[in-house]
């Protein structure tokens, strides 16, 4: 049988949802690092970043995913709430995990062209309404190729005599 257990989510340590998540693709090793980071962390999964949809579903290919639906009838207004809150920003949560990895948290729909293109592809067993999809992944190569991109180019422009920026800069366009 595949791995379920309760994950607890949280957004900068508010909003609290105790969900029952479910192995959907991928290892249980993965969902174990989710286990282990919220044990460190009063149990609670603290989702403290937002990243555009693309950056997450980029790493389905090589990630884990998991469901995670209400455990009780109260719970669905939270959980419909974070739904609401991820489509309005457009955005995955992301909860940084142990080591490399973090969790990113998705609302369901195939009217996400990045969730339809790169996770609904795995089959159709990913539900598509009803619950948060979890994706466990490597984190933070887009960010960090993003925050190391500016400098680059500022070297090599310092390198360069002062006379040969100006047909340099006038080669961009």
């Amino acid at each position: 049988a595949p791995w379920t257990g309760i994950f607890t989510l949280a957004r900068n340590s508010a909003k609290r949802l105790s969900t029952r998540a479910s192995l959907l693709h991928g290892k249980v090793q993965d969902v174990e690092v989710c286990l282990r980071s919220a044990a460190g962390n009063q149990n609670v999964l603290d989702i403290t970043h937002r990243v555009p949809f693309e950056d997450a579903c980029r790493r389905v290919a090589n990630g884990t995913v998991v469901s995670m639906t209400a455990q009780a009838p109260h719970e669905h207004f939270a959980l419909e709430e974070y739904v609401k809150y991820f489509r309005t920003k457009m955005r995955a949560g992301m909860v940084r995990l142990d080591g490399n990895l973090a969790l990113y948290v998705l609302p369901p729909g195939e009217d996400i062209p990045a969730l339809r293109d790169n996770l609904y592809v795995l089959g159709p067993h990913i539900p598509r309404s009803g619950c948060l999809l979890g994706l466990v992944a490597v984190a933070g190569a887009a960010p960090a190729a993003t925050a190391r991109a500016p400098a680059k180019p500022a070297p090599a422009a310092a390198q360069q005599p002062a006379d040969a920026r100006p047909p340099a800069q006038a080669a961009l366009p």
